[in-house]
């Protein structure tokens, strides 16, 4: 809602640059040529006054003179009304000019400010943009990115011994490198709840390992179940909580953490297989930075 609000601000601010700037130009050539059609007016007027004052002299002082005095005095007053119309026309160009250079100064600020405006929202536009190809970078980072989950508990038999086996799924679309977990257990009433979950050393079939998208790997329980527990379990006596975590590297080299918690409800304790309900808990179940524990 944020980066549309900003983007309908940005529209607002280009639109009214060009309306400033338009309006601006548009009064600007309207007020000066005004200026101008008026003075050109104000000149032609006084060209004219002048031109009636040089019939009126010329009919009064120079037409009552003979020869060459009579054209003499033409000619005097013909020149003095010539000489009126070019200070008039030349005070005209001035005036005009003057005009002119105030409305192109006016023009330059206005230029100026649309300019400051416009400066400012190419540079809101290129940190839109920024921000924007941040945000498709991270998306992209999260897609790309190995995820190694919980999935099963299985295990084998041995004597009156059962070994649990944590099951972690990349569920991913990238490998996940420098896999190591661990699996623990414990048989009690209840958990504590500021219980530490104690990780026993990792523990996995052949070592660190990578794990690519879809790919599972199991981390072994090293203390297993006596299959007396398990009976307990069934009469009720006691419980079965199972914990484990997996730390993996991704393609980005992040160090990245999953840790599952569970109580187990025996179903069917068999020689060959176990079935468990789980009950998921509050806590040491997550990812990343919903783990309990962080991983440096």
């Amino acid at each position: 809602m944020l980066r549309g609000s900003r983007s309908i601000i940005i529209a607002l601010g280009l639109a009214f640059c060009i309306f400033f700037a338009s309006g601006g130009a548009y009064w600007l050539f309207s007020s000066a040529s005004s200026l101008q059609a008026r003075y050109e007016q104000a000149a032609k007027n006084r060209s004219h006054n002048y031109a009636q004052r040089r019939d009126i002299i010329i009919k009064d002082r120079c037409s009552p003179l003979a020869g060459t005095d009579k054209a003499k005095c033409i000619n005097e007053e013909r020149e003095a009304a010539r000489e009126g119309d070019r200070k008039e026309y030349g005070l005209e160009a001035q005036r005009i000019t003057a005009a002119w250079t105030a409305h192109m100064g006016i023009a330059a600020i206005i230029g100026m400010v649309a300019s400051l405006i416009g400066v400012g929202l190419v540079w809101t536009t290129f940190h839109e943009t920024r921000i924007a190809n941040i945000i498709a970078r991270d998306i992209a980072k999260r897609e790309l990115k190995a995820y190694m989950s919980f999935d099963d508990v299985i295990g084998f038999s041995y004597g009156n011994q059962w070994h649990p086996q944590l099951r972690f799924k990349n569920c991913g679309n990238t490998p996940a490198r420098m896999v190591w977990g661990h699996g623990s257990w414990i048989a009690t009433s209840m958990l504590h709840k500021d219980f530490p979950f104690p990780e026993d050393a990792p523990n996995f079939d052949d070592g660190p390992a990578a794990v690519g998208p879809g790919q599972s790997l199991t981390a072994i329980c090293q203390k297993p179940i006596l299959w007396e527990t398990f009976e307990d379990v069934l009469a009720g006596r006691t419980n079965i909580f199972i914990w484990g975590a997996v730390d993996y590297l991704d393609i980005y080299g992040d160090r990245r953490r999953t840790e599952f918690a569970g109580r187990a409800s025996v179903t069917s304790p068999e020689k060959d297989k176990v079935d468990f309900e789980w009950h998921v808990l509050n806590r040491h179940n997550g990812m990343d930075e919903e783990c309990v524990k962080r991983t440096p």
